[in-house]
């Protein structure tokens, strides 16, 4: 009888020394996997921050060339083209702004869900 409950209790030790196993390897596998979803959005961040910080400069350098010209005709499509400039670099900026809100979410989530 007791051989039959030493060995219960070693199967039983087995069994729960597998399910930690089990919950490390998917903790690993979470941890890996939210280190690699925070460097791709940090990636797309800094590569949006780039692309809004080169429409900016097309828009901000043109003005020089726009307030030069006496022609109100040319003054006038300059001006519209800007506008459409500026409206392309204010949506870049919302996209950045709304994804980096996004970012932050889930950092919060991650760091609330996680910490304790």
């Amino acid at each position: 009888m007791k051989y039959h409950i030493s060995n219960i209790i070693i199967f039983i030790h087995m069994q729960v020394t597998n399910v930690r196993i089990g919950s490390d390897a998917r903790e690993v596998k979470r941890r890996k996997d939210e280190v690699s979803a925070r460097e791709k959005r940090r990636k797309r961040l800094e590569d949006q921050a780039n692309e809004s910080a080169e429409k900016f400069s097309e828009v901000n350098s043109r003005w020089k060339f726009i307030l030069e010209s006496n022609d109100p005709l040319d003054l006038y499509h300059d001006i519209e083209e800007q506008r459409g400039k500026s409206g392309s670099l204010l949506c870049s900026l919302l996209r950045l702004l709304v994804y980096g809100l996004l970012h932050l979410c889930l950092m919060q989530h991650y760091l609330t869900e996680y910490s304790t």
